[in-house]
């Protein structure tokens, strides 16, 4: 049964917190300067003196919103909101006039509405975010460009569309035999109905020209004066009117207080309160006990049950999981706290705790989506990975043993021989000592808790660049080859010694930002460059030896996120257009024409590209440029004043997690902030990198579920950006596309508002 919240007095509050979820949702994303709220009076208006049924067999509102609308309406006002309504005019008349009078005085206008009538309104300066079924989440962003894409006429013909079309609800009857199709035709010739009924003669469809003339003949009042035009001069005579919304104050007060009565636990987040209220669900009957979920399989950790007993799971049932329940609430707890929690989670309270679980879960917009659309449909995708595997060629990775085996004693041997010291050079408190002791060089620092100096990887490359640092070089290389061999070419044998093949374990309810991991071996965390790893990706091979591989990822996907998060039109701009993002920021930040952009300007632009997405700061971006900080500050500034966007939206993002005490993806997986291993700067860095990150693993988990549905059986590895599986070399070509265009609309799915690149490529892991 459907949930509905009530405040502690029994008043429904079910829209409200709909509505207010909404808003925080369009806020939070689009930064605007002011928000207006628009209502319709309940008055006529002009519209029914033209056309008397006009509306009139619209259904009446439901008591409970009825009475939910002027509380909304108080809300509102009190949050620093300005509430419009004016007898006898409607809202989308108030919302045309706002556009127009926005627009006029060089604002930008957003209207956030479901009614299409609004459509026409579009133009330079006023864009539309439409709701769907599904809520805000899924809203169509709408500007002239995409509305010409998908109508094939201007804006400025929707109203003459609607008109031809007709609406049935507002007893507006349209052109008899005129569909949506033919209408398109016609306006985007004809840009109006008057430039339609006066050229007749040049339509070559006698059909359509014969309805035409009988509607044009005694044209009745809806294509006479088309009242679905909407006004939009009522505040030409206010010049007043925006700059007093803009700086309409809320009453914070007052606002918490009918919060608080209400019993909006997140509004009052928002307001800055950290009052405790109880949130009540009841059904319709006013029963305040807890519901059940509707489901029809209940379960505590449905990858292991799905595994164990495959035969209880039946494709048509539905599952509620305990497991991505709890990961879903407390991501960064579940790896270490689900155990716990679920040993106090009996036969007898189960369903019990499945309903306060499901309410909180419905309290955030979006997250019960995450988790039936996504989380639970990648359970299955996930256990026919690991069933399906990866063959190892045991021969290849002999030798490539053997060689690393070489070269990590042939260095042994050269360092002894360079310096006369026998240590173990893969102690870090002896390298340390035979560096800054034995060979005298400067230290860079002390390694924390420990009385030996740093001998860390920066370090090192410092020190090997020193006319002297032969021997520092030598160890990095003895680092990196012992990696390779310790990490990666002993363990992955050791994994596929009952078989040959061997079978990793994704966690899809582990890491805090939504990201998968794999262990037993990792997978993800194979090394994708240089001589060393090539070699070993040669080593894996398909499970069927006729077969190959097919891996594609997603080009710089984290940046697109954060182009489409942070609204910075320059970078949006350069994605839409398929230009090189770094040479681009290069060109940006350093002022300069892209064509003389340099290797080393373009290489510190990618620094701050990528390191935006983890919060570097200017420290970072000195030590990975190895410059002063000073340079690495100017440069900083000349990135956000460059991109202004991007700075507003590192802040907000910032500010706005703490304020709600949870950050958020675009399709509404949750981070809690209290939850977060980490303080200061470093839980500001995750708070930035976690809706980005974590957006980019919802739309990465979006698309394995719809590649697993199209080709069964065929996926075997992900990694973050990337999906591998494998096929017969006659399918290869059919199964790359498949793959590709399935990653593309996968991105679509969450409405990322700029261009997803697919990179594909055969027989690689």
């Amino acid at each position: 049964m459907k949930k509905n919240l009530t405040a502690p007095d029994g008043t429904p509050t079910t829209m409200i917190m709909a509505f207010m979820n909404m808003l925080y949702k369009v806020q939070d994303e689009i930064l605007p300067d002011c928000i207006i709220a628009v209502f319709d009076a309940g008055k006529k208006t002009f519209r029914h003196e033209l056309l008397s049924d006009y509306k009139a067999d619209r259904k009446i509102t439901p008591e409970d919103l009825r009475i939910q609308i002027p509380i909304l309406q108080e809300l509102l006002s009190l949050s620093g909101h300005k509430v419009i309504m004016r007898e006898g005019i409607e809202a989308d008349d108030l919302a045309a006039s706002i556009a127009k009078l926005a627009k006029t005085q060089g604002h930008n206008a957003i209207i956030l509405s479901s009614d299409k009538d609004l459509l026409q309104l579009l133009g330079n300066g006023v864009e539309m975010l439409r709701p769907n079924t599904h809520g805000i989440s899924d809203a169509a962003f709408y500007n002239t460009e995409n509305f010409q894409k998908e109508y094939g006429f201007m804006p400025s013909s929707m109203s003459d569309y609607l008109a031809i079309l007709g609406d049935k609800v507002d007893n507006i009857e349209g052109i008899e035999g005129l569909g949506e199709k033919r209408a398109k035709k016609l306006l985007a010739e004809f840009p109006t109905l008057e430039d339609i009924f006066a050229s007749l003669d040049k339509i070559s469809s006698k059909q359509i020209k014969t309805k035409l003339e009988v509607s044009g003949s005694e044209r009745p009042i809806w294509l006479r004066d088309n009242i679905i035009k909407l006004k939009d001069n009522i505040f030409d005579d206010d010049e007043n009117f925006l700059e007093e919304c803009l700086n309409f104050k809320p009453d914070i007060e007052k606002a918490q207080e009918l919060a608080a009565r209400l019993g909006l636990k997140r509004v009052l987040k928002r307001l800055g309160s950290d009052v405790e209220i109880e949130r009540e669900f009841v059904n319709d009957e006013r029963n305040f006990e807890i519901k059940i979920p509707e489901c029809d399989i209940f379960t505590r950790d449905y990858k292991s049950e799905l595994k164990n007993s495959p035969e209880k799971f039946q494709p048509e049932k539905s599952v509620w999981d305990l497991k991505t329940a709890y990961y879903l609430l407390h991501p960064d707890e579940t790896g270490k706290n689900f155990e716990k929690f679920s040993e106090t989670v009996t036969d007898e309270n189960f369903m019990n705790t499945a309903g306060k679980l499901e309410d909180e879960i419905l309290s955030y917009e979006g997250l019960h989506n995450v988790m039936t659309e996504i989380d639970l449909p990648l359970i299955p995708v996930l256990n026919q990975m690991e069933d399906h595997g990866v063959r190892i060629d045991f021969e290849k990775f002999s030798v490539v043993q053997n060689e690393l085996q070489e070269k990590i004693f042939a260095i042994e041997n050269e360092i002894f021989n360079e310096t006369g010291a026998t240590i173990n050079v893969n102690s870090p408190q002896q390298v340390s000592w035979l560096l800054f002791e034995r060979l005298k060089f400067e230290p860079e620092g002390m390694t924390k808790g420990k009385k030996s100096f740093s001998t860390d990887a920066n370090v090192l490359e410092k020190l090997s660049k020193l006319p002297n640092g032969k021997i520092p070089a030598l160890i990095l290389e003895h680092r990196e080859l012992s990696k390779m061999l310790t990490g990666f070419v002993i363990p992955l044998q050791k994994a596929a010694v009952k078989d040959g093949t061997i079978h990793t374990t994704f966690e899809p309810a582990f890491t805090g930002t939504g990201r998968l991991s794999s262990r037993d071996p990792n997978l993800q965390n194979i090394p994708a460059f240089g001589q060393w790893a090539e070699k070993i990706k040669s080593g894996l091979i398909p499970v069927n030896p006729e077969n190959i591989f097919i891996s594609a990822d997603y080009s710089q996907i984290e940046l697109r996120v954060l182009a489409y998060m942070s609204c910075e039109e320059k970078l949006i701009e350069a994605f839409q257009n398929n230009r090189d993002i770094h040479t681009e920021t290069a060109a940006w930040v350093f002022d300069t024409s892209p064509e003389f952009v340099t290797p080393e300007l373009r290489r510190a632009a990618k620094m701050i590209n990528f390191g935006l997405l983890y919060g570097m700061s200017s420290f970072g971006l000195a030590e990975r440029l190895n410059v002063s900080r000073n340079e690495a500050k100017e440069i900083m500034k000349k990135y956000f004043d460059a991109l202004p966007g991007i700075e507003k939206f590192l802040e907000h993002t910032v500010n706005t997690a703490k304020a709600n005490g949870y950050s958020r993806t675009l399709a509404g997986r949750i981070r809690r902030v209290n939850e977060i291993p980490a303080k200061g700067p470093a839980l500001d860095r995750a708070l930035i990198n976690s809706p980005i990150q974590g957006t980019a693993a919802d739309i990465a988990r979006t698309a394995m579920i719809n590649f697993s549905h199209e080709v069964k059986g065929k996926l075997f590895l992900q990694v973050h950006d990337s999906l591998v599986c494998e096929c017969s070399k006659n399918d290869a070509e059919k199964i790359s596309e498949i793959l590709s265009e399935i990653m593309k609309s996968s991105g679509g799915a969450l409405n990322l508002g700029v261009q997803v690149k697919i990179g594909s490529a055969l027989s690689s892991v």
